[in-house]
């Protein structure tokens, strides 16, 4: 009998620990989406410039500070205190493609990340190479 009681209790303990250690997880990794429209930017030849306002919408688990940052700049395009959505929208041009990503506030771990690429409706056209002696 005593030996039931103490493995159902240790049963317990284990399932009881179990769930607070992936509680306590979950706390401290958010599980974080970020979107963004245009998900293309369309230049009419490749090698130039396109042109687009894009809007970023992420969306976390938790309440938390965020930053969301591009690969264009080594600054925080934007940062937010105690949230858990929002939107951003800014001005984008660019001749490759955009990388954009959130991190909880002063930290370097990359949480969510999306790509607004660039593609364009002609290829740069390269001049064939003549070799002409006379």
């Amino acid at each position: 009998m005593i030996f039931l009681f103490t493995r159902t209790l240790l049963l317990f303990i284990c399932i009881l620990g179990q769930a607070l250690f992936s509680q306590a997880r979950a706390e401290q990794e958010p599980t974080v989406s970020l979107l963004i429209e245009p998900e293309q930017c369309v230049s009419m030849r490749e090698g130039l410039d396109c042109y687009a306002t894009v809007k970023l919408n992420w969306r976390s688990s938790v309440k938390a500070n965020y930053c969301l940052y591009s690969d264009q700049s080594q600054q925080a395009l934007q940062c937010w205190q105690n949230k858990q959505t929002a939107d951003f929208h800014s001005e984008v041009v660019s001749n490759e493609n955009v990388r954009f990503f959130i991190t909880m506030h002063q930290e370097k771990k990359e949480l969510a990340s999306t790509t607004m690429r660039v593609v364009w409706v002609h290829k740069r056209k390269r001049s064939p190479v003549s070799w002409r002696v006379f």
